[in-house]
């Protein structure tokens, strides 16, 4: 009856704190990200292509979803903000997000976490500031959220007791994964090595592989569907204009890289302190046609190599910054002064809850050892977490050059299990050292 009732009362937190947010914010938020997304969507839906050489096809396919179901066109633009499409789509976010929060919970106790201690971790993540505002904007934070703890919830599963079924399912979430957002593009190989690693039987090992040999297959053909239909040989160009971001932000030198045209229409914009690499874009149009692909692909991968070190160290040295900030996106509220005082409220919480998140450092060689150790569920599981925050911390901070908090968004579940469990535990075990004397 206990479980029931806490299952209960975390289900009804986080449906009324969204219902709550929804009275106190009736409009959803857009973005430059999802203006790109959107026009993939439009794109996707009039040439009955899947695939983009910007975007991949996860999210603007998720877009366009309430108006296949109603057999409309999709309109010019995405500000039609109480067209019962656009509210659709809000809907499904926030209910994505309250799924989420009840699979977070059930992956907890499943890795042997009591039940108080799983439902504070779920109750944070239920009225997370981040969590919440994501819900209410269109990009794919909340639903690369979803995806990760979906995921998660099934290598848990897996960890208990393998079945094939459950395999076939991680299989399928791989690649719904990579075309959702392309940068978790190494997690499944984290993930199948750990299962092979943690049963070391013939089955998940031959499994292991297989999973992988078909994943690169849809990365390969996904790459040959953008080469066929706009010359583009790759997953996403969006990557490269990240990396080239990294390039103005730390006024890397480009003296020794043979880049041509690529540049000498860049070097300008480093020696003016130029950080943004939209602008560059934007007053050099000609860079988004498909022949500038390769060159610039070529260029910031030459300068980054010429740079390594100082890329790499410029890059640890921003990783306190990243996951000490937000990020988050200004969102402006009704005049409702008991919810604006409770969101703001959650604000200032998230805020500081965040400092915990360096913890992780310290947690996860602890955890590492554990696992090696003994290699129990429990054990196991604590140092998937880690690795999970870990991978998401350093490709949001080595791979781009801002919205860091943004892009760590869907590993922070984990963040605050792997950070404020093991700071736990520490005081615990100091407490009962300190009744011993």
């Amino acid at each position: 009856m206990k479980k029931f009732i806490a299952l209960l009362a975390l289900l009804l937190f986080a449906v009324l704190v969204r219902i709550a947010l929804y009275r106190a914010a009736p409009q959803y938020l857009a973005t430059a990200d999802t203006a790109s997304y959107y026009a993939t969507a439009r794109k996707i839906v009039t040439t009955r292509v899947l695939a983009d050489p910007w975007r991949t096809p996860g999210y603007p396919v998720f877009l366009a979803l309430p108006f296949i179901f109603e057999g409309k066109p999709l309109p010019d633009t995405y500000y039609g903000y109480f067209t019962p499409e656009f509210v659709a789509l809000r809907v499904v976010q926030s209910a994505a997000g309250v799924l989420t929060v009840m699979l977070f919970y059930a992956v907890l106790l499943n890795i042997g976490l009591k039940r108080k201690p799983a439902w504070i971790f779920g109750f944070l993540v239920a009225c997370n500031w981040s969590v919440l505002l994501y819900e209410n904007i269109l990009l794919t934070e909340t639903l690369s959220l979803l995806w990760l703890v979906t995921t998660m919830f099934l290598m848990v599963s897996a960890l208990r007791r393998w079945l094939l079924g459950k395999g076939i399912a991680l299989g399928v979430l791989f690649a719904i994964g990579v075309l959702l957002r392309p940068s978790i593009i190494f997690l499944p190989v984290l993930f199948a090595s750990l299962l092979a690693w943690y049963w070391r039987k013939r089955i998940v090992v031959v499994w292991a592989v297989s999973t992988l040999v078909l994943y690169a297959g849809v990365l390969i053909t996904y790459s040959r569907m953008n080469a066929q239909y706009f010359s583009y040989s790759g997953i996403s160009r969006i990557s490269d204009v990240n990396v080239l971001g990294k390039i103005l932000q730390y006024r890397l030198s480009v003296q020794q890289v043979q880049g041509g045209e690529i540049k000498d229409i860049v070097a300008p914009y480093i020696s003016d302190h130029q950080t943004d690499p939209w602008i560059i874009y934007a007053k050099n149009p000609q860079l988004y046609d498909a022949k500038y692909a390769a060159p610039t692909h070529q260029f910031v991968t030459d300068v980054i190599r010429h740079n390594i070190g100082l890329y790499i160290l410029r890059s640890a040295q921003d990783i306190p910054v990243a996951m000490l900030t937000s990020g988050d996106i200004e969102y402006t509220l009704v005049a409702r002064p008991f919810l604006n005082n409770f969101f703001g409220f959650l604000t200032y919480i998230n805020r500081y809850l965040r400092m915990g998140y360096v913890l992780l450092f310290v947690a996860l060689p602890v955890y590492l050892y554990r696992a090696w150790k003994k290699k129990s569920l429990y054990n196991v599981s604590l140092a998937l977490f880690s690795f999970v925050g870990l991978y998401y911390v350093t490709t949001a901070v080595f791979l781009s050059y801002n919205d860091y908090g943004r892009l760590m968004l869907p590993a922070v579940p984990f963040l605050f299990v792997v950070s404020y469990w093991w700071c736990y535990q520490v005081v615990r075990g100091i407490i009962i050292w300190v009744k011993r004397l």
